[in-house]
């Protein structure tokens, strides 16, 4: 999964991803067309994942309030197994 966090301001923010309160990345870049960005990929999910908290959030010096955006993650999977059996009455 996927998420992606990009902005246009000035003057360039840094733009960071924290998960429940704990900095995941700080790595953004600028864009050709003039686009802050950030983007986390999260692999193998588990269910200790479920409902976890994702932020976005962008900040350009300590004179203002940095802008954020959450997520809470959900999970549904579908069954699926390989090798079962199933017992009939």
């Amino acid at each position: 999964m996927e998420l992606l966090g990009w902005l246009e301001r000035s003057p360039s923010p840094s733009v960071t991803w924290w998960r429940d309160s704990v900095l995941l990345d700080d790595s953004y870049h600028v864009t050709t067309q003039g686009y802050i960005r950030n983007n986390i990929t999260l692999v193998r999910l588990k269910r200790s994942d479920l409902s976890a908290i994702f932020t976005c959030q962008a900040a350009n010096n300590n004179l203002t309030v940095p802008t954020s955006n959450s997520v809470a993650l959900d999970l549904n999977r579908k069954y699926y197994c390989s090798s079962c059996v199933f017992l009939s009455e």
